[in-house]
């Protein structure tokens, strides 16, 4: 190495990466315990609460059956909207019988919807 060399690497800025470094350095002091107050809360260990759950049964000839008892279309969607006052937020999972007519599925959403149900899962059997 020739004295130019040596004084071309000597002569690099080492005060930039420095200042970087220690600008990193605060920045993961800072956010550390912040982290750490966030990750030991209660709320996230704590079990979530049991949502309530409906099952509604569409049969082959696109019939209802909420938790096993028979409803009428007008019916259906009074007990949901029942079930909906009673326990806010509750689950509804519609079950559809693999040869079920697609319009019955589509008016149980609507009725879900007319009823103020917002959590709606499906199985397709």
């Amino acid at each position: 190495m020739t004295l130019v060399a040596r004084q071309k690497v000597a002569s690099q800025p080492v005060a930039p990466v420095v200042d970087g470094l220690l600008a990193l350095l605060v920045l993961l002091l800072v956010t550390a315990p912040l982290l750490a107050r966030a990750l030991s809360s209660p709320a996230m260990g704590a079990a979530a609460p049991a949502v309530p759950e409906l099952r509604l049964q569409i049969g082959r000839a696109g019939d209802y059956a909420l938790d096993g008892r028979p409803l009428g279309n007008a019916a259906l969607t009074v007990a949901l909207r029942q079930a909906e006052a009673r326990s806010p937020g509750l689950r509804l999972r519609i079950a559809a019988a693999d040869e079920s007519d697609p319009r019955a599925l589509a008016g149980a959403l609507a009725m879900a919807e007319q009823a103020g149900v917002r959590n709606i899962g499906s199985e397709l059997h």
